[in-house]
């Protein structure tokens, strides 16, 4: 399931304690030794489901095109940070992202190719009852491609409201930047569709 500038949700259980089964043993006839099994089933005891809260607008910075080679911009405004709610203790979950070309409007569409993204931030807990919070690497994103890079990263329970805070949405220095875009591009407002998808880490 995905999110495009609006809510998602995982599917959910409902908690409830399972007895514990003990399977019959298996003997070796005449031995002094045997095996058996036992197995508990844990449910979740949290309601509710595991949703993406807000996701980021950007705002790049204006440039000037440039025949010469490949130019490059940074984000100058960020409306929203990439806010996770977790709820289940299912164990691994991501945040995934993928981006379409930047694209501009009217009649004469002009497509920018062989961008790439550059992000990173500090993941900040507003609410956690779990001991681990999720992790964050730098992502380097092929725009346009099928190329899908993760975000937030939780490889143990990480229940809580978690964001991924950019130092731009704090007036600091800029930690998103949008890389090798063709200088010969004409002058023009380009846009792309930002995909993030909270899903079951594989």
């Amino acid at each position: 399931m995905i999110k495009q500038m609006s809510l998602i949700a995982l599917g959910a259980a409902t908690l409830f304690m399972a007895p514990t089964v003990v399977h019959a043993a298996v003997l070796d006839g005449g031995s002094q030794e045997g095996t058996s099994n036992a197995t508990v089933n844990i449910s979740d005891v949290q309601d509710g489901q595991n949703v993406l809260l807000s996701v980021p607008t950007i705002e790049f910075g204006k440039i000037t095109n440039n025949l010469a080679g490949p130019i490059e911009t940074e984000a100058t405004k960020i409306t929203d940070p990439l806010k996770v709610d977790i709820k289940k203790t299912t164990p691994d979950w991501q945040v995934m992202l993928k981006a379409t070309n930047f694209s501009s409007g009217g009649k004469a569409t002009r497509v920018m190719t062989g961008t790439t993204l550059y992000m990173t931030g500090e993941v900040n807990t507003e609410y956690k009852k779990a001991p681990q919070k999720p992790s964050h690497s730098a992502v380097n994103l092929n725009v346009g491609t099928s190329d899908k890079q993760p975000v937030l990263t939780a490889t143990d329970a990480s229940i809580g409201v978690y964001t991924l805070d950019s130092a731009v949405m704090d007036g600091g220095p800029a930690n998103i930047s949008l890389n090798n875009i063709p200088g010969w591009m004409p002058d023009g407002l380009y846009t792309s569709t930002f995909t993030w998808t909270l899903e079951n880490a594989v």
